[in-house]
């Protein structure tokens, strides 16, 4: 598969990671020490990982509000034009029970852990 390009159309904010490091295309959520973490099953998170982040170390995030098509990081195959929804450990997921929309599969997921990018819906 060719390599996906860092994002299209979407705003970029700088957050320093907690003690954990994040996976490019992970979910992330903000806490209140301005950290972010990879955010868990029922939760949006604010935005995505841009590249891969060391513990403790500064993080681009393309944030969800601004849309565009963002990488995100699937927990299993997912066809084109699928609705994904919030997944466990940053992933997003076909599966749409106890869980948040996030996007539409842009391009196909082949697999668990595999690389793919989302079309950011946001809520009205």
């Amino acid at each position: 598969m060719a390599e996906l390009a860092p994002y299209a159309g979407a705003n970029l904010l700088s957050f320093n990671s907690t003690n954990a490091a994040i996976a490019r295309g992970a979910r992330v959520v903000l806490d209140s020490s301005q950290t972010v973490s990879a955010a868990g099953a029922t939760v949006r998170g604010e935005g995505v990982a841009m590249y891969a982040g060391a513990a403790l170390a500064p993080l681009a995030v393309g944030v969800f509000q601004s849309g565009g098509v963002l990488p995100c990081i699937g927990d299993a195959a997912i066809a084109i034009n699928t609705a994904v929804y919030s997944a466990a450990s940053g992933k997003v997921s076909a599966t749409s029970t106890n869980a948040v929309l996030i996007g539409k599969a842009f391009t196909a997921c082949t697999a668990d852990g595999t690389l793919f990018s989302v079309l950011i819906e946001n809520p009205v």
